[in-house]
């Protein structure tokens, strides 16, 4: 029972906490505007966002050849297109006029004019006249400070003006920040087991190959993290020889279990195509059914009702170690290690170890 508590009690205590708070990114057109957004994914054509303060979260997309660059809130650039040579940036923000859009976009502008309908204005190094309608402004803020009031937006303003300034840009790998996915799916595999003796971790001697099959589906999908559930059917056991020299008995058991794997830390490369991921979780299985048989020298193998006598109808738990490989963030194939803690016989302190290498099938 102690066992038991402990066991739950550790998994309790390394569940992360998965609610985060994003931070505000910035896309910089190229127009010279830029827009105070959450950036959710970069596709091959499109960005997709969410306004900062858009309590509904509705996903807004821009053209990817509009954009200039992106500046993450970490602090990371990309620049998605370079600016055209007849393009000069403004040397700072404090010596233009800002022109707040209704689509939460600013213009960098100097102001000519504000008639009754529109309002004119020119971008930086160049001498074209523009306008813009005044029912698509909400606000604008002149170089001097002075802040003129039009109509409301119908969603938040941004937070803060951000100074217009040259970044040094770091050119990288575009890497697609995805929208969290939540997958169901199917797994399964070979399994390669044996009992141990003793508290130390050895490779399977002589093991016993099975196979295991069941449903896996994830409670938290993130780039870097993710959080697994999973239950199956599973076959442990092991195939011992004891010999001297005149006698060789083999043993053969069986153990058939219902199991529940759950992995509270997968962590992963985060590439936008395949990822290399390690993870550590444990099991909790519930025997359904064991057999078990011997055979002395090359005869064959017969039912031994005394050793089936000797197993525990108990759970089995223990630990769990996997390395795999992940197709964004949907597995593909892994390799775990299961080390199990409960004793399996109430005179023989024999337990169960070995290696599942399982595939995956996830919507």
């Amino acid at each position: 029972m102690y066992q038991r508590l402990l066991f739950l009690s550790l998994f309790l205590g390394i569940l992360p906490d998965t609610i985060a708070q994003q931070k505000t990114d910035v896309i910089y057109r190229l127009d010279q505007t830029f827009l105070e957004a959450i950036i959710d994914e970069v596709g091959e054509s499109d960005i997709l966002y969410f306004l900062p303060k858009d309590s509904q979260k509705r996903p807004q997309k821009i053209r990817k050849q509009e954009v200039w660059k992106l500046v993450y809130a970490n602090g990371d650039v990309e620049e998605i297109n370079p600016l055209p040579k007849n393009s000069p940036l403004p040397e700072t923000v404090e010596k233009s006029d800002l022109i707040f859009r209704k689509d939460n976009t600013i213009i960098e502008a100097k102001i000519l004019k504000i008639s009754d309908n529109r309002v004119t204005y020119t971008l930086f190094g160049k001498e074209i006249e523009r306008h813009i309608p005044i029912q698509e402004i909400s606000k604008i803020v002149y170089s001097d400070g002075n802040v003129e009031q039009f109509n409301q937006p119908s969603l938040p303003e941004p937070v803060a003006v951000q100074p217009f300034k040259e970044e040094k840009v770091v050119r990288k790998p575009t890497t697609a920040r995805q929208r969290p996915k939540i997958y169901v799916g199917l797994l399964g595999g070979g399994v390669m087991s044996s009992f141990y003796r003793s508290e130390l971790l050895n490779f399977p001697q002589k093991p016993l190959f099975n196979w295991e099959m069941g449903l896996t589906a994830s409670l938290v999908s993130r780039r870097y993290y993710q959080m697994r559930l999973e239950g199956v059917y599973v076959t442990k056991g092991a195939r011992e020889t004891f010999s001297d020299n005149t006698l060789r008995i083999t043993s053969e058991n069986r153990l058939r279990y219902v199991q529940a794997n759950f992995f509270p830390l997968i962590l992963k490369t985060g590439s936008e195509g395949l990822n290399f991921a390690v993870g550590a979780g444990g099991y909790y299985a519930c025997l359904l059914n064991l057999t078990s048989q011997y055979a002395i020298g090359d005869e064959t193998f017969n039912d031994d009702e005394v050793t089936k006598q000797l197993f525990k109808n108990t759970p089995d738990y223990g630990f769990c170690a996997l390395a795999g490989l992940y197709n964004r963030q949907k597995p593909l194939v892994e390799l775990r290690y299961a080390y199990g803690i409960v004793p399996l016989m109430e005179k023989n302190n024999i337990k169960n170890h070995g290696f599942h290498l399982s595939f995956f099938l996830t919507f």
